[in-house]
């Protein structure tokens, strides 16, 4: 593959620096703008944003033709303005067209069912009968996940999920055509025979993906709508899948041809690797499953949930680019076939379009995700470029290709590898040279090279020059992606670039004896056994240095929220200094301080602005997440943050989805976390949060400590053992005790010192907020679970004073005593953080019965909730998500 250098001497000019490719840049910054703009304003429609698109060229049109010299340059001005205001109106229209809107005809559509008529905002179950196409093979249900996963009472799943391309909706009325895909979830005996390309009834249970729940979770609803897809079916009897019966259409055969073909690629792919890598029978040849895991991901792109802790080490190095395939990896493919071919002559185009080939064909083996794809495809326009045989900038290209691709993908520009993708390459095709000369000086032009007496000088010197570029191409990398993930995932490696230069060798020798190993084992299999003893080798390696420099501390660095505009700001500061590193030396410093004060005051202030809002006016916010059949609220005051409980009956929502909703929200270290009781619907995930979230301090009551003392193998005494290997300090409170929170104070009023049990609920803690307005102290009780006892002695003692604010779970049963406390606390209003699965049984109905005058909000129903109380004493209570489009 021609390297930068090569691209810009093809290109005649430096990438980036001619009309083209501003032209093109800013065509792709206009069409962004509107997919932004449309998802920042959904309620307005398509057909609107397109509208408005086509007065905007029509105005375009008509300036284009301007009449007369002095008003040539105010017209050709309007014109170009009209046309980005095209271009964003239309990105806005297509963004909203294709993800917001089902296609007549399509599954989806078919089944939409509308707003429930109770009011109730959830989604029930459809029975549905469809026929389709087995596009893809059966994945098993993902493993258990998190610190915790051990003390999961939820058992192994027999479900296997398989994605169908659906031709048919059976209804009483008959038959219809439909159009789409399900993801089918069925017993593993039924789902594991289905060959991919065969055509299958299903009839189960329907259900749409939901949206994003939470603050910063991926909206996985639109995500299926862009990819086409309506829902999930669920047919829990293998007698509920069974053979077609209707005539299969002549388009859904051909999606049956298709579908055969690239599974046969593929599995002969993953096979002919398989056979490399198969065991000889001697014990030094075993292979491991991180040895497979590693090569399968790199090679293939098929990751195995066992090998995670590699990957998850790969990410916190900054080196997952590496490991996921990427426009990297087809980089190398096509520089090693570019080099083959070199090898028989000068071959023209021929050369870029063989290559193109084989980059073609990769793609076919390759699973079809997203990144892959978007790598292929640009890859696959540059070589294109080559072989018209015109010159042209490459940045263009990129651009143009940019813009493509977000009409196929258009929710990609929110994802983190699709900017990285882009932003990386087109920074290296625009600063590449640059950033060499910044740090290694430019030779003078004109200048004759030094020639080396000995072919080993020349060779040193050749060695120096390739480490030279390789280091400099690493800085820039790494100096353009450091603020994206600052923003996406709060992480720094402050020495990824330097990381990269070791491991990059081993992935690059990988990849060359891998892809030999899988085209020999085509061949013989018995032949390819060395070099898969080298790749297993080599992939040890890889794996061991990759996961010692993840244990060496300081080589990550957790940040706190930054924002949008400070993340533009800092790209922008890292391009200018390669750019212009060494004509503007003082102006960049300047801009560097005003940067960094810029991030310090986002650090400090940060937090105080999103839990007291920009008028300071909030003084008190109760922030209680949907995580299902569990508990965890986030309460914050000032710049103070304190976590109640985080439980679910997912035990790995500490990894991910608890730490994303906390950036969100602007609190992406929380120092306090208090477990109020020891089910795992309250400590799931609170192992993973102390790696997360920085937390210092545990809080937990003293029934909490006496099981842990009295069964070493619980779940308090896992969690214990955790806090303290973490260096975390445990303080075991009752009531009494009291915990400062900016302007707030959080109360401790049961159960009393001495009282501990070893009944879950009447051993759980029950905080109290109280926070001085002025309009007088305001109150907000939290309460997961209260037995009878509990209740009654909070009822005799009166230590929760009325509350404004409820904050219960539906372990919180309203028994006789439980339902009377709650009567007398007569709070206006009420947050239950329950899963849908709760939802209508005995124990939520005799909780909603307590509470007849109390507004009620339910996770399961609105999503993440938050009640702000504000300094003059009034409360709101809102969503933090919408839950529908």
């Amino acid at each position: 593959m021609p390297s930068v250098h090569s691209w810009a001497d093809s290109a005649g000019a430096a990438p980036g620096r001619s009309a083209p490719a501003r032209r093109s840049l800013v065509a792709l910054a206009a069409f962004a703008t509107g997919l932004v703009l449309a998802r920042g304003i959904p309620t307005v429609p398509a057909s609107a944003w397109f509208a408005v698109a086509c007065g905007a060229m029509a105005a375009a049109s008509a300036l284009g033709w301007r009449v007369g010299a002095p008003r040539a340059a105010l017209s050709a001005w309007a014109c170009r303005a009209a046309l980005v205001a095209a271009a964003v109106a239309f990105g806005a229209g297509w963004l909203d067209a294709r993800v917001s809107q089902s296609p007549a005809g399509s599954l989806a559509a078919l089944l939409a069912t509308g707003d429930d008529t109770d009011g109730e905002d959830e989604s029930r179950p459809v029975i549905v009968t469809i026929e389709g196409i087995v596009a893809a093979p059966a994945r098993a249900e993902p493993p258990i996940r998190g610190a915790l996963a051990e003390f999961a009472s939820t058992p192994p799943s027999r479900l296997q999920t398989i994605e169908i391309a659906v031709y048919a909706a059976i209804s009483d009325s008959g038959p219809q055509h439909a159009s789409g895909s399900v993801l089918v979830r069925g017993p593993r005996e039924a789902i594991s025979p289905l060959p991919v390309g065969s055509a299958v009834r299903v009839t189960g249970e329907f259900l749409p993906i939901e949206h994003a729940r939470n603050p910063g979770q991926v909206d996985r609803a639109l995500i299926a709508a862009q990819e086409g897809i309506a829902g999930t079916i669920t047919s829990p009897d293998a007698s509920l899948l069974a053979p077609a019966e209707l005539p299969v259409p002549a388009s859904a055969r051909l999606g049956e041809l298709w579908s055969r073909v690239i599974w046969r690629l593929r599995s002969g792919a993953a096979s002919a690797l398989d056979a490399a890598l198969a065991d000889t029978g001697d014990p030094g040849t075993a292979r491991t499953t991180r040895q497979r895991g590693v090569l399968r991901a790199l090679l293939l792109g098929d990751y195995d949930p066992a090998a995670g802790d590699v990957t998850s080490a790969f990410t916190r190095q900054g080196l997952v680019h590496l490991l996921a395939i990427s426009g990297f990896h087809l980089v190398v493919m096509a520089a090693v076939a570019m080099s083959l071919l070199r090898l028989l002559g000068d071959l023209g185009w021929l050369e870029p379009a063989i290559t193109a080939s084989l980059v073609l064909l990769y793609l076919l083996v390759v699973p079809a995700h997203a990144p892959v794809l978007r790598a292929g495809i640009t890859v696959l326009a540059i070589l294109l470029a080559q072989a018209m045989g015109r010159r042209y900038d490459p940045l263009s290209v990129l651009g143009w290709t940019a813009i493509a691709l977000l009409l196929w993908r258009p929710l990609d520009l929110w994802s983190l590898g699709w900017q990285l993708s882009f932003g990386i390459v087109g920074s290296l095709l625009w600063l590449g040279r640059d950033a060499h000369g910044l740090l290694f000086g430019s030779p003078l032009k004109g200048t004759v090279p030094t020639r080396h007496k000995t072919q080993l000088g020349a060779a040193a010197a050749w060695a120096m020059a390739a480490l030279s570029r390789l280091l400099a191409t690493s800085l820039l990398c790494w100096a353009v992606a450091a603020p994206a993930i600052a923003l996406h995932a709060g992480l720094l490696s402050p020495l990824a670039a330097v990381t990269g230069l070791v491991v990059l060798p081993l992935i690059v020798l990988m990849m060359w004896i891998g892809y030999a190993a899988v085209v020999l084992a085509l061949v013989s299999p018995a032949a390819a056994h060395p070099l898969g003893s080298v790749l297993a080798w080599l992939a040890d390696q890889t794996v061991a240095m990759v996961m010692a420099l993840d244990s060496i501390p300081g080589l990550v660095v957790r940040l706190p929220s930054v924002s949008v505009a400070w993340t533009f700001a800092a790209t922008g500061l890292a391009l200018a200094w390669f750019r212009f590193g060494r004509t503007r030396f003082r102006f960049l410093a300047l801009a560097s301080i005003v940067v960094g004060a810029w991030f310090a005051g986002e650090a400090l202030l940060g937090p105080r602005l999103a839990a007291s809002g920009w008028l300071g006016r909030t003084v008190l916010s109760v922030g209680v997440l949907d995580v299902g059949d569990g508990s965890c609220t986030l309460i914050r005051s000032g710049s103070d943050s304190v976590l109640v409980d985080c439980g679910s009956s997912r035990t790995g929502i500490g990894e991910r989805e608890i730490p994303r909703s906390l950036r969100a929200l602007g609190s992406a270290r929380v120092g306090t976390l208090v477990l109020t009781g020891s089910d795992m619907a309250r400590v799931a995930g609170s192992v993973d949060l102390f790696d997360t979230t920085g937390v210092r301090t545990l809080v937990v009551g003293e029934t909490f400590n006496r099981v842990a003392t009295l069964m070493p193998g619980s779940t308090p005494a896992a969690v214990l053992r955790a806090a303290r290997e973490r260096g975390i300090r445990v303080h075991t409170v009752a009531a009494g005790d009291r915990i400062q929170l900016g302007r707030a104070t959080l109360e401790i009023v049961s159960p009393a010192r001495g009282s501990a049990v070893l009944d879950g609920e009447d051993g759980s803690l029950v905080v109290v907020a109280v926070v001085e307005t002025d309009a007088g102290p305001r109150h907000a009780a939290v309460m997961r679970g209260v037995g009878d006892a509990t209740a009654r002695s909070l009822l005799q003692s009166g230590a929760i004073p009325h509350p404004d604010l409820l904050v219960l779970g539906t372990r919180t049963r309203a028994k006789e005593a439980t339902g009377a406390l709650l009567r007398s606390l007569g709070a206006p209003a009420t947050i239950i953080s329950t899963g849908r699965t709760q939802v209508g049984r005995r124990g939520a109905s005799s909780l909603l019965s307590s509470l007849p005058h109390a507004r009620v909000w339910t996770t399961a129903r609105h999503g993440a909730i938050e009640a702000r109380f504000d300094r003059d004493g009034s409360i709101g209570v809102v969503p933090l998500v919408r839950t529908r489009e």
